[in-house]
């Protein structure tokens, strides 16, 4: 550290004395400076003020003034210089009257010029001590200033989250100097949409600077409403104000105003909660509170709305699905009938949208969330062992995906439901498919046999009618039409073998061959005798056949 070269004044009414102190002694090597000297103690006083000297080395006895008087009258003007009285005066009292007019030491006469300088690099070192205080104190200063905005949002944390002393929390405001009225505040969070979101795609540059924009925003249209308010971040894409609203501000349209301006000069879509006015300062975390759960209302409206929690209803209607809506919804996503399963969800949640007050965002997720877990729960007992482990990491990612809007949580149950009944079809499907193989294979097994289409659906379990149309699902043709057309191909193999017609006939369970030859003639167009006929021309010519 630097420190100051301090100026010296020597007031004396013998000049031998006042040339042999100011202009003998190498004052500059003790980083001392003589700024003058005089004769009488009113010259003394005036060279004094005018220069404002640091160290005054005086005689007591003077023309004009005497150096008692001239202290009083220096440290009315000077507090921190430093007076040194000379005198030949060894009384006791006298000294003492010296110290409680503010003189720093006392010389008494004769003296040694050693004396001389001791007592005013005492003066010295004593400035030195005090610059030194100044400085440390300066600094101290100049932090705490430098320190005051995060000192004060640190504090308008600790008031929204916790309760304390009035007396504590009053200090605390005088000594941050916040300047607005400390009683009567409301609580207003302005929240930029889905910027949590949006947090990995905007680099940390950016969002700093949209944070200020938005401060700025939301600062001046307060002002222009003359409104007093502080502001404090919440965190990235969160802002609080606190504000003192008189009972003739409309606080709500402010607000609007407030979303109305991000969007056009900060092109972002805010939601805005405001809670009741707090009486005093320990009831701010109660306020904070109230406009959290106004701000959860865009729960519903997916942002860009202002909720005042004086409007937002305290008792909603209750969260629960109708009995015989319940079971209408199961029942079809155990159908794996997906077209009606959504035509029951969009119809509920058309009832909810339209129903009058809303019940807290809170408890409608609570809702969602359990809804969604029945609905996979009830897909986990349908599926096939096999595609639990799959198919259930795709349900809870689905689940956890959950939303932060109503309209988000509802799609995620629909594609929830339409990820389980497609699975669902795809498994009902592969297991038509085994039942059909097996008919077939017994088809197959039992040609010489006349099969009913009764039997076939007998033999895996099933009622006539819905084999029939499983059937034909899984082949494209009608039970009838698929025996036909394999006992026609068995048919062809056992003619070229060497069979006759009414052999074969009956090998595939026809008691009238002419009944056999007029069916096989429709589907291949010859008759079994012109065919196998065909056949051993070719071989017997080398013609392809």
């Amino acid at each position: 550290m630097i420190k100051p070269k301090y100026k010296l004044c020597v007031i004396d009414d013998v000049t031998n004395v006042v040339q042999g102190i100011a202009y003998h002694i190498p004052w500059a090597d003790y980083h001392i400076e003589v700024i003058g000297i005089a004769m009488d103690g009113q010259a003394g006083l005036s060279l004094i003020l005018d220069n404002e000297a640091d160290i005054v080395l005086t005689d007591i006895r003077m023309p004009h003034m005497d150096g008692l008087e001239m202290t009083e009258r220096i440290k009315q003007h000077l507090p921190s210089c430093k007076v040194i009285l000379l005198s030949g005066y060894t009384d006791f009292d006298y000294a003492q009257k010296a110290i409680r007019l503010g003189a720093f030491d006392f010389v008494t006469k004769p003296f040694r010029p050693k004396t001389i300088v001791e007592a005013i690099l005492k003066a010295r070192d004593a400035l030195d001590a005090e610059y030194e205080e100044h400085q440390r104190i300066s600094g101290l200063e100049k932090t705490v200033k430098e320190s005051m905005p995060i000192l004060r949002q640190e504090y308008f944390h600790f008031l929204l989250r916790h309760s304390a002393s009035k007396a504590d929390v009053e200090e605390r405001w005088r000594l941050l100097q916040i300047g607005m009225e400390a009683a009567g505040i409301v609580v207003m969070i302005v929240e930029i949409d889905g910027l949590a979101e949006r947090s990995e795609q905007i680099s940390a540059q950016n969002a700093e600077l949209l944070h200020f924009a938005l401060q700025n925003i939301v600062a001046e249209t307060l002002s222009i409403h003359a409104v007093p308010g502080v502001l404090c971040r919440d965190s990235t894409s969160r802002l609080v104000g606190l504000v003192n609203a008189g009972e003739s501000t409309n606080l709500q349209a402010v607000a609007e105003e407030v979303r109305e301006n991000v969007l056009t000069y900060a092109k972002q879509k805010v939601s805005i909660g405001i809670s009741l006015r707090a009486p005093l300062l320990q009831d701010l975390p109660a306020a904070y509170q109230q406009a959290i759960a106004a701000l959860s209302y865009n729960f519903y409206t997916g942002g860009n709305s202002v909720f005042a929690y004086s409007s937002i209803p305290q008792i909603g209607k209750q969260v629960t699905m109708p009995l015989e809506q319940e079971k209408e919804l199961f029942y079809y996503l155990r159908s794996g009938n997906m077209p009606l399963a959504e035509e029951v969800l969009l119809g509920m949640f058309r009832e909810w949208s339209h129903g009058g007050q809303m019940p807290p965002p809170s408890e409608m997720m609570e809702f969602y969330d359990e809804l969604s877990s029945r609905i996979a729960r009830l897909f986990m007992e349908e599926y096939a062992a096999e595609d639990n482990g799959a198919i259930a990491e795709q349900l809870r990612a689905l689940i956890r995906r959950g939303g932060h809007r109503s309209d988000e949580y509802q799609q995620s149950i629909i594609e929830l439901c339409r990820i389980g009944c497609e699975y669902l079809k795809r498994q009902r499907m592969a297991d038509s498919e085994k039942q059909i193989v097996l008919a077939l294979q017994y088809m197959k097994q039992h040609m010489d046999r006349t099969i009913s289409l009764a039997d076939l659906a007998q033999q895996v379990n099933l009622s006539s009618s819905y084999f029939a149309n499983l059937f034909k699902k899984v082949t494209g043709q009608t039970v009838h039409q698929y025996m036909t057309l394999q006992k026609i191909e068995r048919a062809k193999e056992l003619l070229l073998q060497g069979m006759q017609v009414q052999e074969t006939a009956k090998a595939l369970a026809y008691e009238d061959p002419a009944y056999f030859s007029e069916v096989f003639k429709k589907n291949v167009g010859t008759t079994p005798t012109e065919f196998r006929q065909h056949f051993q021309f070719a071989n017997t010519t080398g013609e392809e056949k």
